[in-house]
């Protein structure tokens, strides 16, 4: 491209000497210096053309080939990216349906624990309530679930409790705790 442009600057160098020729002398041997000036003019002009489209043609393709990496590249992040959701979705529903299955065991294997049990939090929340004679309970299960031991039993009987849980937690093993309560019936 350097050369091509130094050539028209040569060219069009040569085309003002014959304008200016032409303007000082206005005969006739200074129009046919002018009209082979400016063909040569040109003829450079078509050089420089020519290499200019070759060249934008070049960075077009380059360009193209470009895009289309960037296409083929977000194809393929777009389908590791599905390919890994999916993966997700898959062990997300194992996981709830195998967990959907053992708290199904659960409820089968406590609802047959004759008596009443109780989960409870560290705190003495109940978290759950089993077993085949509900109708021991005060109160429906529903309205027991959520609420304290303190809320239930006698300050002293609750104090027992939250014992026998802080006891079974430090521990990390089952406590035996006897008690008496009457049934106001």
């Amino acid at each position: 491209l350097q050369a091509a442009a130094e050539g028209q600057m040569r060219a069009l160098d040569t085309f003002r000497a014959a304008v200016a020729t032409r303007l000082e002398r206005p005969g006739v041997g200074a129009g046919a210096e002018m009209r082979a000036a400016a063909r040569m003019l040109e003829a450079a002009a078509n050089r420089v053309e020519g290499i200019l489209v070759r060249d934008l043609a070049r960075r077009r393709a380059e360009q193209h080939r470009i895009d289309a990496f960037n296409v083929a590249l977000v194809g393929a992040l777009t389908l590791l990216l599905y390919m890994l959701l999916r993966r997700v979705d898959v062990r997300s529903n194992t996981a709830f349906q195998a967990l959907a299955d053992s708290e199904s065991r659960l409820r089968a294997f406590s609802s047959g624990v004759p008596g009443v049990s109780f989960l409870l939090d560290a705190d003495g929340h109940y978290l759950e309530v089993f077993g085949s004679e509900l109708a021991l309970l005060a109160a429906p299960r529903e309205a027991v679930i959520g609420r304290t031991i303190h809320d239930i039993f006698p300050k002293d009987v609750a104090d027992g409790f939250t014992g026998v849980i802080r006891a079974s937690l430090d521990r990390q093993a089952p406590q035996i705790h006897e008690y008496r309560m009457g049934l106001g019936r």
